[in-house]
């Protein structure tokens, strides 16, 4: 009987708590996507800093366990395995360098969205016979903070060049 009534008290004072308004839902996002951004925009440095030494361990460990990475005209890649096992295929080529820059992080609770740009450079390798390459681009990435740790639950990226030229518009 003590156990329903506590119950009932419960109930009734989750009941009498006023509901959130959209303005201070508004303002709590706000507060929650300036905290995440801190904390996000340096994992983001690390993040590149992973991929610029080739370090596929550490880089794939920023991912959640059931993580997903969408590399531009390519499958999509589930899994921390999966991704560390894709990194090591690709490596960066040597004496590259890519930089990533956080320029909105939007956060709900444990959930953000990170939104930023990257710059990627390689050098011309007379030897391989590749030319110098500098490519701007964008990426989305989605966070899970889990045990109070943020994680990668998704990446995609694409550059603001395509690789290929689009084809001419059809004529009418």
């Amino acid at each position: 009987m003590r156990t329903r009534v506590l119950l009932f008290a419960a109930f009734a004072l989750a009941a009498c708590q006023k509901a959130e308004t959209p303005e201070q839902a508004t303002m709590r996002m706000a507060a929650e996507g300036d905290s995440a951004k801190t904390i996000i925009s340096a994992m983001a440095v690390r993040y590149a800093s992973f991929i610029n030494a080739n370090q596929a361990d550490s880089q794939a460990a920023m991912f959640m366990d059931g993580g997903m990475m969408m590399p531009p005209n390519s499958q999509a890649v589930t899994g921390r395995d999966s991704i560390r096992a894709h990194l090591t295929r690709e490596p960066m080529p040597p004496s590259s360098h890519l930089t990533l820059m956080t320029v909105e992080v939007a956060a709900n609770g444990p959930i953000a969205v990170e939104r930023g740009t990257y710059n990627f450079t390689m050098p011309a390798n007379a030897q391989a016979h590749t030319p110098a390459v500098s490519a701007n681009g964008k990426y989305l990435q989605h966070w899970h903070k889990m045990n109070g740790n943020w994680q990668i639950a998704a990446q995609i990226w694409s550059d603001d060049v395509p690789a290929m030229p689009m084809p001419p518009a059809p004529r009418r």
